[in-house]
């Protein structure tokens, strides 16, 4: 009985209407052996599919691109880092510098407003003269006042 061929036909279609009989035999025994080795691979690779050298195989290509894919996007995001720190750097330099010109204009404007106030307290001082090395009482009133209104403005 073991001797006893089981045939097994395979049909398979090729564009619609030709349709290939593929007639391969087998012996029970051999039968047998192939599904139960089959059924053993389909558990292998649902359970440890890393240890089957087929799948390795078709696998290879795939983790090969996936490598390359993610090497080049490690390159990419070290790329757009230095980019963001240049960036960085040339907006820090551009806004200490601007903050430098401005800080200069307000020092420039505060000494001419203290050399103005001088020359137009000498010229008051020159203009209405000093009793006996004394300031006149007309001097001090507009300086006073002058204050009061710059405080107040």
């Amino acid at each position: 009985m073991s001797d006893r061929r089981d045939e097994c036909v395979f049909f398979f279609s090729l564009r619609g209407s030709d349709t290939l009989i593929l007639t391969i035999l087998y012996s029970g025994r051999q039968y047998a052996e192939t599904i139960s080795a089959l059924h053993s691979t389909g558990q292998q690779l649902s359970i440890r599919p890393e240890t089957v050298p087929v799948y390795m195989l078709r696998m290879y290509t795939l983790s090969l691109q996936r490598s390359a894919i993610l090497a080049q996007l490690d390159v990419e995001e070290n790329h757009a880092l230095e980019c963001v720190e240049i960036a960085y750097e040339e907006e820090r330099k551009r806004v200490e510098e601007e903050w430098k010109r401005g800080r200069d204009r307000v020092r420039e404007r505060l000494v001419e407003g203290v050399e103005e106030r001088r020359r137009r307290a000498r010229e008051e001082k020159e203009g209405e003269g000093t009793v006996g090395g004394m300031i006149s009482p007309s001097f001090t009133h507009s300086l006073i006042h002058g204050r009061r209104h710059r405080l107040l403005a």
